[in-house]
């Protein structure tokens, strides 16, 4: 079944985008963490706390 070409609409859906499109050792650098990883727990928690905001049908006639 084909996938629909969606924007991504969440944290977690652009983090799974990047692990498609990125080669794997640059992605595994990316998302992962050193120790006891208290960096990359905070950005995700700060990341998590973002709200994207889609803009539909949206007039962009004027947009070049």
């Amino acid at each position: 079944m084909p996938t629909l070409n969606l924007a991504p609409a969440s944290t977690e859906d652009y983090r799974l985008l990047a692990e498609k499109r990125l080669p794997r050792f640059i992605f595994d650098y990316l998302d992962g963490g050193a120790y006891q990883e208290r960096t990359l727990v905070s950005n995700v928690t700060d990341f998590e706390g973002l709200q994207l905001k889609q803009q539909v049908m949206r007039d962009v006639s004027q947009l070049t």
